[in-house]
């Protein structure tokens, strides 16, 4: 498990916040892309809570075969 109390909520993350958000209420697909090592899936893993599910989803059989 990762330790998010050091995440820090830029202005990059509030605008990834809200392209979630747009993809999420009008139920579209969204493609969050760029160069490497900025940090896009720690965003990602933040704004989803990740720390709270990955156990879960690791154990399902349905995902890891």
């Amino acid at each position: 498990m990762n330790d998010w109390s050091n995440f820090i909520e830029t202005k990059e993350y509030r605008k990834f916040v809200e392209f979630c958000d747009f993809c999420a209420k009008y139920r579209y697909i969204g493609i969050c892309h760029g160069i490497p090592r900025v940090g896009k899936t720690a965003a990602a893993k933040y704004y989803s809570k990740w720390s709270s599910i990955e156990a879960t989803v690791k154990k399902s059989s349905y995902f890891f075969g």
